[in-house]
């Protein structure tokens, strides 16, 4: 399972990666986390890269602005 996320920190962002891992562990998938730091390129490129390794899913966290990279057009409606 993918994991993009533009950031994280604090207790809620380890919190929510701990539950995210807790989840994937318990049906014994995989997680594989990027982070973007608010680089529309970098989005676009993780998914990329998390859809060529062929995950079954990803959890995207799209990066916040105006400007959203054209693969997370479709989750923003």
């Amino acid at each position: 399972l993918g994991v993009i996320l533009d950031f994280f920190s604090g207790f809620f962002g380890c919190a929510l990666i701990a539950g995210i891992e807790h989840e994937c562990w318990s049906k014994n998938y995989h997680m594989i986390l990027k982070c973007t730091y608010g680089n529309v390129e970098a989005e676009s490129r993780a998914i990329d890269e998390l859809m060529e390794l062929g995950v079954d899913g990803i959890i995207l966290m799209c990066v916040q602005g105006e400007n959203y990279s054209k693969d997370c057009e479709a989750c923003t409606g």
